[in-house]
């Protein structure tokens, strides 16, 4: 059964925006590991191209922008349904959370972000949501953050573990929800 848009924007909104609550940046499954999210020990793995698009289909939606207590997220989803994807710019902390639909099969995997410009793999964990979900975090101050911020007109795609990646077009959605992090 699905709920209109709105409604399924403003819940899932709101289970994202709830989860990140705490102040601090969520656990990926290695405490050893680096705090901003990224795979192994150092820096989060990039690459210079983006061969995933090639041949790929733009996914079934479109991008909502939406302030929920003074935090910016930009939604992608289809039309009366939940959304597939969210960005949100978490002020306090000065993270940007990537929050998919979905689950990791041991609650705690990789999340694989792509851009015209590149692709980045980050750590990623199930979230505590009612609705299978799966988050990753990157530093505001990012690069990969201010490419996606600064590359109007490019497409967007995610992918939890090894799986198929969901690509979305580009919108200012986006780049509205990533500036008020970029302007902290």
């Amino acid at each position: 059964m699905t709920r209109g848009a709105p409604a399924a924007l403003a819940g899932l909104l709101a289970g994202a925006l709830l989860s990140g609550c705490g102040g601090s940046p969520p656990a990926t499954g290695n405490d050893s590991g680096p705090a901003d999210g990224s795979v192994g020990g150092g820096a989060p793995a990039r690459t210079a191209s983006a061969p995933e698009f090639r041949g790929a289909p733009l996914g079934l939606g479109s991008w909502q922008y939406q302030e929920m207590g003074g935090e910016a997220a930009a939604a992608f989803g289809p039309p009366a349904s939940e959304a597939r994807f969210i960005i949100h710019c978490d002020r306090q902390t000065g993270q940007v959370r990537f929050v998919r639909a979905g689950s990791i099969s041991s609650g705690a995997g990789t999340m694989r972000l792509v851009s015209d410009r590149g692709s980045i793999t980050l750590a990623a964990r199930d979230t505590d949501s009612a609705v299978p979900e799966v988050e990753a975090t990157l530093p505001a101050g990012a690069d990969f953050i201010r490419e996606v911020g600064d590359d109007h007109g490019s497409r967007f795609g995610v992918a939890i573990d090894d799986g198929k990646l969901l690509v979305m077009p580009d919108d200012p959605a986006i780049q509205r929800a990533l500036s008020g992090c970029r302007a902290r």
